[in-house]
Protein backbone atom coordinates (compact mmCIF):
# COMPACT_ATOMS: atom_id res chain seq x y z
CA UNK A 1 0.00 0.00 0.00
CA UNK A 2 1.17 3.60 -0.70
CA UNK A 3 1.75 6.34 2.38
CA UNK A 4 1.28 9.31 0.25
CA UNK A 5 2.27 11.55 2.71
CA UNK A 6 5.73 10.12 3.43
CA UNK A 7 6.57 10.06 -0.41
CA UNK A 8 10.40 12.00 -0.41
CA UNK A 9 10.13 16.15 -0.87
CA UNK A 10 13.64 15.39 -2.71
CA UNK A 11 11.66 13.40 -5.66
CA UNK A 12 10.14 15.10 -8.39
CA UNK A 13 6.89 13.02 -9.48
CA UNK A 14 5.90 12.21 -12.95
CA UNK A 15 2.00 11.83 -13.71
CA UNK A 16 0.60 10.86 -17.02
CA UNK A 17 -2.86 12.97 -17.84
CA UNK A 18 -5.48 13.04 -20.33
CA UNK A 19 -9.19 14.43 -20.67
CA UNK A 20 -9.88 11.93 -23.52
CA UNK A 21 -10.82 14.88 -25.66
CA UNK A 22 -12.90 13.54 -28.69
CA UNK A 23 -10.82 14.60 -31.00
CA UNK A 24 -12.87 14.10 -34.14
CA UNK A 25 -15.30 17.54 -33.55
CA UNK A 26 -14.05 20.14 -35.62
CA UNK A 27 -13.79 23.98 -35.39
CA UNK A 28 -16.37 24.69 -37.97
CA UNK A 29 -19.01 22.95 -36.19
CA UNK A 30 -17.86 24.15 -32.61
CA UNK A 31 -17.77 28.13 -34.30
CA UNK A 32 -21.85 27.32 -34.88
CA UNK A 33 -22.60 27.42 -31.36
CA UNK A 34 -21.92 30.18 -28.62
CA UNK A 35 -20.37 27.86 -26.03
CA UNK A 36 -18.50 24.02 -26.84
CA UNK A 37 -20.35 23.00 -23.41
CA UNK A 38 -23.91 23.23 -22.80
CA UNK A 39 -24.60 24.76 -25.93
CA UNK A 40 -22.97 22.28 -28.16
CA UNK A 41 -25.50 19.43 -29.60
CA UNK A 42 -24.86 16.50 -28.19
CA UNK A 43 -26.24 14.96 -31.75
CA UNK A 44 -22.33 15.50 -32.81
CA UNK A 45 -21.11 12.73 -30.57
CA UNK A 46 -19.71 9.61 -32.43
CA UNK A 47 -19.95 6.16 -30.24
CA UNK A 48 -18.32 4.26 -33.20
CA UNK A 49 -15.19 7.06 -32.66
CA UNK A 50 -15.79 6.95 -29.35
CA UNK A 51 -15.11 3.52 -28.76
CA UNK A 52 -11.79 3.05 -30.29
CA UNK A 53 -10.53 6.23 -28.91
CA UNK A 54 -11.46 5.31 -25.59
CA UNK A 55 -9.31 1.80 -26.37
CA UNK A 56 -6.55 4.51 -27.23
CA UNK A 57 -6.55 6.07 -24.59
CA UNK A 58 -6.41 2.68 -22.23
CA UNK A 59 -3.12 1.63 -23.93
CA UNK A 60 -1.66 5.12 -23.25
CA UNK A 61 -2.41 3.98 -19.50
CA UNK A 62 -0.84 0.74 -19.91
CA UNK A 63 2.18 2.48 -21.59
CA UNK A 64 2.84 4.78 -18.73
CA UNK A 65 2.57 2.36 -15.97
CA UNK A 66 5.06 0.22 -17.75
CA UNK A 67 7.39 2.60 -18.55
CA UNK A 68 7.30 4.33 -15.06
CA UNK A 69 5.15 6.83 -14.31
CA UNK A 70 4.52 7.75 -11.06
CA UNK A 71 1.21 8.16 -11.33
CA UNK A 72 -1.83 8.32 -13.55
CA UNK A 73 -4.47 11.10 -13.19
CA UNK A 74 -8.02 11.02 -14.35
CA UNK A 75 -11.03 13.54 -13.77
CA UNK A 76 -14.31 14.19 -15.02
CA UNK A 77 -16.29 16.85 -16.61
CA UNK A 78 -20.20 16.75 -18.08
CA UNK A 79 -21.49 18.67 -21.37
CA UNK A 80 -18.16 18.79 -22.82
CA UNK A 81 -16.40 17.44 -25.93
CA UNK A 82 -12.89 17.61 -24.90
CA UNK A 83 -13.15 15.35 -21.76
CA UNK A 84 -14.81 12.00 -22.54
CA UNK A 85 -15.17 11.41 -19.00
CA UNK A 86 -18.18 12.10 -17.33
CA UNK A 87 -17.50 9.34 -14.79
CA UNK A 88 -14.06 9.65 -13.44
CA UNK A 89 -14.67 6.36 -11.13
CA UNK A 90 -15.16 3.79 -13.81
CA UNK A 91 -12.16 5.10 -15.64
CA UNK A 92 -10.53 4.68 -11.98
CA UNK A 93 -11.79 1.49 -12.14
CA UNK A 94 -10.30 0.40 -15.41
CA UNK A 95 -7.55 1.81 -14.72
CA UNK A 96 -7.22 -0.40 -11.40
CA UNK A 97 -7.07 -3.84 -13.74
CA UNK A 98 -4.77 -2.60 -17.08
CA UNK A 99 -1.78 -1.10 -14.53
CA UNK A 100 0.13 -2.50 -11.44
CA UNK A 101 2.52 -0.02 -10.09
CA UNK A 102 1.06 3.54 -10.61
CA UNK A 103 -0.80 5.54 -7.86
CA UNK A 104 -4.59 6.23 -9.07
CA UNK A 105 -5.12 9.97 -8.51
CA UNK A 106 -8.91 10.65 -8.84
CA UNK A 107 -9.46 14.71 -8.81
CA UNK A 108 -11.68 14.28 -8.55
CA UNK A 109 -15.01 13.27 -7.77
CA UNK A 110 -17.94 16.48 -7.77
CA UNK A 111 -19.14 15.45 -4.39
CA UNK A 112 -20.97 18.65 -3.87
CA UNK A 113 -23.46 17.29 -6.40
CA UNK A 114 -23.34 13.68 -5.76
CA UNK A 115 -24.41 11.37 -3.02
CA UNK A 116 -22.01 11.42 -0.15
CA UNK A 117 -22.59 7.72 0.63
CA UNK A 118 -22.30 6.37 -2.54
CA UNK A 119 -18.73 8.41 -2.60
CA UNK A 120 -17.28 6.64 -0.24
CA UNK A 121 -18.45 3.34 -1.13
CA UNK A 122 -17.19 3.61 -4.86
CA UNK A 123 -13.92 5.25 -3.48
CA UNK A 124 -13.04 2.26 -1.37
CA UNK A 125 -14.31 -0.34 -3.71
CA UNK A 126 -11.36 1.37 -6.20
CA UNK A 127 -9.19 1.19 -3.33
CA UNK A 128 -9.84 -2.62 -2.49
CA UNK A 129 -9.37 -3.10 -6.67
CA UNK A 130 -5.66 -1.51 -6.82
CA UNK A 131 -4.45 -2.72 -3.84
CA UNK A 132 -4.45 0.84 -2.04
CA UNK A 133 -2.85 2.74 -4.71
CA UNK A 134 -5.67 5.32 -4.74
CA UNK A 135 -5.36 8.91 -3.99
CA UNK A 136 -8.85 10.20 -3.46
CA UNK A 137 -9.11 14.30 -4.88
CA UNK A 138 -12.52 16.19 -4.48
CA UNK A 139 -13.52 19.00 -6.07
CA UNK A 140 -16.78 21.85 -6.25
CA UNK A 141 -17.03 21.11 -9.82
CA UNK A 142 -17.60 24.25 -12.11
CA UNK A 143 -20.66 26.57 -12.86
CA UNK A 144 -21.48 23.73 -15.95
CA UNK A 145 -21.50 20.86 -13.33
CA UNK A 146 -23.97 22.72 -10.71
CA UNK A 147 -26.04 24.12 -13.05
CA UNK A 148 -26.54 19.93 -14.97
CA UNK A 149 -27.27 18.85 -11.74
CA UNK A 150 -29.91 21.28 -10.55
CA UNK A 151 -28.07 22.89 -7.38
CA UNK A 152 -28.27 26.03 -6.03
CA UNK A 153 -24.34 27.46 -6.84
CA UNK A 154 -24.60 29.55 -3.68
CA UNK A 155 -24.94 26.11 -1.65
CA UNK A 156 -22.07 24.38 -3.49
CA UNK A 157 -18.75 25.60 -0.79
CA UNK A 158 -21.12 24.34 1.79
CA UNK A 159 -22.51 21.48 0.44
CA UNK A 160 -19.20 20.41 -0.68
CA UNK A 161 -17.70 20.64 3.25
CA UNK A 162 -20.86 18.55 4.40
CA UNK A 163 -20.18 15.98 2.05
CA UNK A 164 -16.52 15.58 2.61
CA UNK A 165 -17.18 15.56 6.31
CA UNK A 166 -19.89 12.38 5.92
CA UNK A 167 -17.15 10.86 3.19
CA UNK A 168 -14.40 11.13 6.47
CA UNK A 169 -17.01 9.53 8.92
CA UNK A 170 -17.92 6.85 6.48
CA UNK A 171 -14.14 5.68 6.22
CA UNK A 172 -12.99 6.44 9.49
CA UNK A 173 -16.09 5.64 12.37
CA UNK A 174 -17.89 2.30 12.59
CA UNK A 175 -21.29 1.90 11.03
CA UNK A 176 -23.98 2.11 11.53
CA UNK A 177 -25.01 5.34 12.12
CA UNK A 178 -27.64 7.67 11.62
CA UNK A 179 -27.09 10.99 9.87
CA UNK A 180 -28.91 14.59 9.72
CA UNK A 181 -26.64 17.15 8.57
CA UNK A 182 -28.20 20.54 6.60
CA UNK A 183 -28.48 19.30 3.25
CA UNK A 184 -27.59 15.14 3.04
CA UNK A 185 -29.66 12.97 5.93
CA UNK A 186 -29.62 9.28 5.85
CA UNK A 187 -31.65 7.18 8.43
CA UNK A 188 -29.39 4.13 8.47
CA UNK A 189 -25.47 4.85 7.10
CA UNK A 190 -23.35 1.77 7.08
CA UNK A 191 -21.46 1.20 3.67
CA UNK A 192 -19.92 -2.55 4.17
CA UNK A 193 -16.69 -1.80 1.70
CA UNK A 194 -13.74 0.36 3.73
CA UNK A 195 -10.67 1.66 1.95
CA UNK A 196 -7.67 -0.51 1.88
CA UNK A 197 -5.10 2.36 3.15
CA UNK A 198 -5.65 3.15 6.99
CA UNK A 199 -6.98 5.59 8.15
CA UNK A 200 -7.92 6.22 4.51
CA UNK A 201 -6.76 7.52 1.22
CA UNK A 202 -4.59 10.35 0.71
CA UNK A 203 -7.10 13.33 -0.23
CA UNK A 204 -6.25 15.87 -2.94
CA UNK A 205 -8.33 18.90 -3.15
CA UNK A 206 -7.64 21.53 -5.79
CA UNK A 207 -5.80 24.38 -4.58
CA UNK A 208 -6.10 28.57 -6.71
CA UNK A 209 -4.61 28.92 -9.90
CA UNK A 210 -5.42 32.15 -10.81
CA UNK A 211 -4.39 33.44 -14.49
CA UNK A 212 -6.39 37.09 -14.14
CA UNK A 213 -7.28 38.99 -11.18
CA UNK A 214 -8.43 37.89 -7.88
CA UNK A 215 -8.56 39.13 -4.26
CA UNK A 216 -9.25 37.48 -1.11
CA UNK A 217 -10.12 39.27 2.06
CA UNK A 218 -10.43 37.60 5.25
CA UNK A 219 -10.13 34.23 3.67
CA UNK A 220 -8.58 30.76 5.01
CA UNK A 221 -6.58 28.52 2.22
CA UNK A 222 -6.22 25.03 3.87
CA UNK A 223 -5.94 21.50 2.55
CA UNK A 224 -4.76 21.91 -0.73
CA UNK A 225 -2.93 19.82 -3.00
CA UNK A 226 -1.28 20.48 -6.47
CA UNK A 227 1.65 19.80 -8.61
CA UNK A 228 2.75 23.14 -7.55
CA UNK A 229 1.73 25.71 -5.62
CA UNK A 230 -0.51 23.76 -2.88
CA UNK A 231 -2.75 26.57 -2.09
CA UNK A 232 -2.17 29.07 -5.10
CA UNK A 233 -1.04 29.25 -8.05
CA UNK A 234 -0.46 32.74 -9.13
CA UNK A 235 0.00 33.21 -12.90
CA UNK A 236 -1.74 36.97 -12.85
CA UNK A 237 -2.39 39.18 -10.18
CA UNK A 238 -3.29 38.09 -6.47
CA UNK A 239 -3.75 40.08 -3.85
CA UNK A 240 -4.08 38.55 0.10
CA UNK A 241 -5.08 40.87 2.70
CA UNK A 242 -6.08 39.69 6.06
CA UNK A 243 -5.81 35.95 4.97
CA UNK A 244 -4.57 32.34 5.88
CA UNK A 245 -2.61 30.27 3.95
CA UNK A 246 -1.80 27.21 5.73
CA UNK A 247 -1.84 23.19 5.56
CA UNK A 248 -1.96 22.72 2.12
CA UNK A 249 0.59 20.61 0.14
CA UNK A 250 2.62 19.98 -3.14
CA UNK A 251 4.92 18.22 -4.88
CA UNK A 252 8.02 20.86 -5.00
CA UNK A 253 9.09 23.56 -2.34
CA UNK A 254 5.56 25.75 -2.93
CA UNK A 255 3.20 24.38 -0.31
CA UNK A 256 1.39 27.84 0.20
CA UNK A 257 1.84 29.86 -2.69
CA UNK A 258 3.76 29.89 -6.55
CA UNK A 259 4.06 33.61 -7.34
CA UNK A 260 4.75 34.00 -11.12
CA UNK A 261 3.52 37.43 -11.84
CA UNK A 262 2.24 39.75 -9.20
CA UNK A 263 1.16 39.17 -5.93
CA UNK A 264 0.55 41.36 -2.75
CA UNK A 265 0.32 40.55 1.12
CA UNK A 266 -1.56 42.67 3.45
CA UNK A 267 -1.78 41.83 7.19
CA UNK A 268 -1.63 37.61 5.99
CA UNK A 269 -0.65 34.26 7.20
CA UNK A 270 1.50 32.14 4.81
CA UNK A 271 2.88 29.26 7.32
CA UNK A 272 3.03 25.97 8.19
CA UNK A 273 2.54 23.26 5.34
CA UNK A 274 2.31 19.70 4.87
CA UNK A 275 4.87 19.60 2.39
CA UNK A 276 6.88 22.05 0.57
CA UNK A 277 7.43 25.38 1.82
CA UNK A 278 5.58 28.59 2.50
CA UNK A 279 6.29 30.42 -1.26
CA UNK A 280 7.88 29.95 -4.57
CA UNK A 281 8.73 33.34 -5.78
CA UNK A 282 9.25 33.99 -9.58
CA UNK A 283 7.21 36.88 -10.02
CA UNK A 284 6.78 40.41 -8.61
CA UNK A 285 6.00 39.79 -4.60
CA UNK A 286 4.89 42.88 -2.67
CA UNK A 287 4.74 43.20 1.09
CA UNK A 288 2.44 46.11 2.39
CA UNK A 289 3.37 44.92 5.95
CA UNK A 290 2.38 42.74 8.80
CA UNK A 291 2.87 39.37 7.29
CA UNK A 292 3.60 36.57 8.70
CA UNK A 293 5.49 33.26 7.23
CA UNK A 294 7.05 29.95 9.31
CA UNK A 295 10.04 29.43 6.74
CA UNK A 296 11.63 33.06 5.47
CA UNK A 297 10.25 32.23 1.89
CA UNK A 298 7.95 35.27 1.31
CA UNK A 299 10.39 37.62 1.19
CA UNK A 300 8.81 39.50 4.07
CA UNK A 301 11.14 42.85 4.48
CA UNK A 302 8.10 45.36 4.92
CA UNK A 303 7.41 47.14 8.45
CA UNK A 304 5.47 44.42 10.71
CA UNK A 305 6.81 41.91 8.79
CA UNK A 306 7.43 38.69 10.42
CA UNK A 307 9.16 36.08 8.42
CA UNK A 308 10.32 32.83 9.96
CA UNK A 309 7.75 33.08 12.73
CA UNK A 310 5.52 30.78 14.66
CA UNK A 311 2.13 31.04 13.46
CA UNK A 312 0.70 28.59 16.00
CA UNK A 313 -2.58 28.24 14.23
CA UNK A 314 -5.17 25.35 15.42
CA UNK A 315 -6.61 22.97 13.51
CA UNK A 316 -9.39 24.02 10.72
CA UNK A 317 -12.26 23.61 12.29
CA UNK A 318 -16.06 25.94 12.42
CA UNK A 319 -14.71 27.53 15.51
CA UNK A 320 -17.76 29.54 15.84
CA UNK A 321 -18.43 30.29 12.28
CA UNK A 322 -18.82 29.35 8.83
CA UNK A 323 -16.84 29.52 6.32
CA UNK A 324 -13.60 27.59 8.59
CA UNK A 325 -10.57 29.52 9.92
CA UNK A 326 -7.89 28.45 11.72
CA UNK A 327 -7.62 29.83 15.31
CA UNK A 328 -4.47 31.24 16.10
CA UNK A 329 -4.07 29.97 18.92
CA UNK A 330 -2.51 31.51 22.38
CA UNK A 331 1.14 32.36 22.21
CA UNK A 332 0.96 32.96 18.00
CA UNK A 333 2.88 35.83 16.78
CA UNK A 334 -0.07 36.64 14.99
CA UNK A 335 -1.71 37.88 17.81
CA UNK A 336 -2.12 41.54 18.28
CA UNK A 337 0.50 42.00 15.63
CA UNK A 338 -1.40 43.34 12.48
CA UNK A 339 -1.30 46.88 10.94
CA UNK A 340 -1.30 50.21 13.40
CA UNK A 341 -2.47 52.24 11.11
CA UNK A 342 -6.05 53.68 11.57
CA UNK A 343 -6.34 52.89 14.79
CA UNK A 344 -5.35 49.63 14.80
CA UNK A 345 -8.20 48.10 12.65
CA UNK A 346 -7.75 45.66 9.54
CA UNK A 347 -7.70 47.04 6.21
CA UNK A 348 -7.28 45.56 2.26
CA UNK A 349 -4.42 46.78 0.09
CA UNK A 350 -6.63 50.10 -0.96
CA UNK A 351 -6.94 51.10 3.01
CA UNK A 352 -10.86 50.41 3.34
CA UNK A 353 -11.46 49.37 6.92
CA UNK A 354 -12.06 45.69 8.05
CA UNK A 355 -14.75 45.43 10.68
CA UNK A 356 -15.19 41.69 11.62
CA UNK A 357 -12.88 38.20 10.61
CA UNK A 358 -14.14 35.63 8.69
CA UNK A 359 -16.30 34.34 10.63
CA UNK A 360 -18.36 37.61 11.21
CA UNK A 361 -16.83 38.34 14.53
CA UNK A 362 -15.87 41.82 15.22
CA UNK A 363 -12.09 43.21 14.52
CA UNK A 364 -9.78 44.34 15.97
CA UNK A 365 -9.95 43.39 19.75
CA UNK A 366 -7.16 43.06 22.46
CA UNK A 367 -6.12 39.27 22.17
CA UNK A 368 -3.90 39.75 25.82
CA UNK A 369 -1.08 43.09 25.11
CA UNK A 370 -3.39 45.74 26.53
CA UNK A 371 -3.65 47.36 22.61
CA UNK A 372 -6.75 46.82 20.60
CA UNK A 373 -5.09 45.94 17.43
CA UNK A 374 -6.07 43.67 14.27
CA UNK A 375 -4.49 40.05 14.52
CA UNK A 376 -2.68 38.52 11.23
CA UNK A 377 -4.14 36.70 9.31
CA UNK A 378 -8.05 35.63 8.60
CA UNK A 379 -8.80 34.90 12.36
CA UNK A 380 -9.44 37.48 15.57
CA UNK A 381 -8.13 35.85 18.65
CA UNK A 382 -10.54 37.12 22.02
CA UNK A 383 -9.37 36.37 25.46
CA UNK A 384 -11.90 34.41 26.99
CA UNK A 385 -15.27 35.88 27.78
CA UNK A 386 -18.29 34.37 30.01
CA UNK A 387 -21.79 35.53 30.25
CA UNK A 388 -23.50 33.39 33.33
CA UNK A 389 -27.06 34.38 34.35
CA UNK A 390 -28.28 33.25 37.87
CA UNK A 391 -32.08 33.32 39.14
CA UNK A 392 -33.38 33.66 42.33
CA UNK A 393 -37.03 34.71 44.03
CA UNK A 394 -37.77 37.02 46.69
CA UNK A 395 -37.95 36.90 49.20
CA UNK A 396 -35.71 33.34 49.30
CA UNK A 397 -37.80 31.77 52.09
CA UNK A 398 -38.87 28.41 50.15
CA UNK A 399 -37.81 29.36 46.70
CA UNK A 400 -36.35 26.88 44.57
CA UNK A 401 -35.11 28.11 41.01
CA UNK A 402 -31.32 26.69 41.56
CA UNK A 403 -31.14 28.11 37.74
CA UNK A 404 -27.32 29.11 37.18
CA UNK A 405 -26.04 28.81 33.73
CA UNK A 406 -23.03 29.97 32.29
CA UNK A 407 -21.66 30.66 28.56
CA UNK A 408 -18.22 30.61 27.73
CA UNK A 409 -15.52 31.90 24.88
CA UNK A 410 -18.37 34.13 23.43
CA UNK A 411 -17.41 36.03 21.23
CA UNK A 412 -16.96 40.27 21.82
CA UNK A 413 -20.60 41.89 21.04
CA UNK A 414 -23.41 43.13 22.25
CA UNK A 415 -26.01 40.35 23.79
CA UNK A 416 -29.84 40.93 24.81
CA UNK A 417 -30.67 38.82 27.87
CA UNK A 418 -33.88 38.55 28.79
CA UNK A 419 -36.47 36.37 30.78
CA UNK A 420 -39.22 34.47 30.20
CA UNK A 421 -40.96 35.02 33.85
CA UNK A 422 -42.62 32.16 34.70
CA UNK A 423 -46.45 31.92 35.84
CA UNK A 424 -47.01 33.26 38.94
CA UNK A 425 -44.44 35.57 39.38
CA UNK A 426 -43.19 38.83 38.44
CA UNK A 427 -39.60 39.98 37.53
CA UNK A 428 -38.10 42.13 40.50
CA UNK A 429 -35.29 43.76 38.80
CA UNK A 430 -31.83 42.41 36.59
CA UNK A 431 -28.68 43.03 37.89
CA UNK A 432 -25.41 42.78 35.66
CA UNK A 433 -21.94 43.29 37.31
CA UNK A 434 -18.53 42.76 35.15
CA UNK A 435 -14.88 42.74 37.60
CA UNK A 436 -15.42 46.69 37.28
CA UNK A 437 -18.27 48.29 39.61
CA UNK A 438 -18.33 50.45 38.16
CA UNK A 439 -20.05 48.61 35.41
CA UNK A 440 -22.59 47.10 37.69
CA UNK A 441 -26.16 47.83 35.69
CA UNK A 442 -29.62 47.42 37.39
CA UNK A 443 -33.28 47.40 35.59
CA UNK A 444 -36.18 46.36 35.71
CA UNK A 445 -37.14 45.28 32.32
CA UNK A 446 -37.92 41.76 30.92
CA UNK A 447 -34.28 42.07 29.35
CA UNK A 448 -30.58 44.56 29.18
CA UNK A 449 -28.64 44.81 26.55
CA UNK A 450 -24.79 44.38 27.15
CA UNK A 451 -21.65 44.66 25.94
CA UNK A 452 -19.14 42.16 26.06
CA UNK A 453 -15.56 42.93 25.72
CA UNK A 454 -12.34 40.73 24.95
CA UNK A 455 -11.32 39.03 28.16
CA UNK A 456 -14.65 39.99 30.36
CA UNK A 457 -16.62 38.06 32.51
CA UNK A 458 -20.42 39.21 33.29
CA UNK A 459 -22.78 38.01 35.47
CA UNK A 460 -26.77 38.75 35.29
CA UNK A 461 -28.71 37.66 38.24
CA UNK A 462 -32.28 37.78 37.23
CA UNK A 463 -34.43 38.45 40.92
CA UNK A 464 -38.79 37.54 41.02
CA UNK A 465 -41.14 37.86 43.76
CA UNK A 466 -44.08 36.02 43.79
CA UNK A 467 -47.53 37.21 42.43
CA UNK A 468 -49.59 35.14 44.93
CA UNK A 469 -46.90 36.37 47.66
CA UNK A 470 -45.62 33.20 48.54
CA UNK A 471 -42.56 31.40 47.28
CA UNK A 472 -43.26 28.22 44.86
Amino acid sequence: MVDQLARPKDKMEVYWFSEQAQGYVSDGELEKFESGRMAFPNAHFDPAKAHVLYNEYHDQYALADEVGFDSIMTNEHHAAYWCGKPAVNLDAAILTKITKNVKIAILGNVIAVNDSIRMAEEVAMLDCYSGGRIISGFVRGGAVETLQAGIDPTQNRERFEEAHDLIMKCWTEPGPFRYEGKHYQYRVVNPWVLPMQKPRPDIWFPGIGNFGTLTLNDSTVSGNSADIGGGTSNFGTTALNNSTVSGNSALNDDGGISNFDTLTLNNSIVADHIRGGDCLISGLTTSLGHNLDSDGSCILTATGDQPSANANLGPLQDNGGRPKPMPSCPGSDAIDMGTSEFGGGCTDDSGSAFATDQRGFPRPVDGGSGTVRCDIGAFEFALPTSITITKSALPADGANFGHSLTFVNLPPRQYQVSEVVPVGWNLDHITCTTQDADDTTVVTLPGVLIDLDGAEEIVCSFVNTSSAGVPP
